[in-house]
């Protein structure tokens, strides 16, 4: 089974970093956008890979 660099290296980059955007995400002083900051960065990625592949691709 092949495994993506970059979605091995996404995985790892969030397991690392994980701890601090949590606490970024749900500071008390934070803005109440905070939680969609992350929504939108995934719904960005997913469609830019979509974007890129090519359609006769399965």
């Amino acid at each position: 089974m092949y495994i993506n660099r970059a979605l091995l290296l996404l995985m790892a980059l969030a397991f690392i970093f994980l701890p601090a955007i949590d606490e970024w995400l749900w500071a008390a002083d934070g803005g109440w956008y905070r939680p969609f900051v992350l929504w939108i960065a995934a719904i960005f990625a997913a469609w830019s890979n979509q974007f890129r592949r090519h359609t006769d691709e399965l």
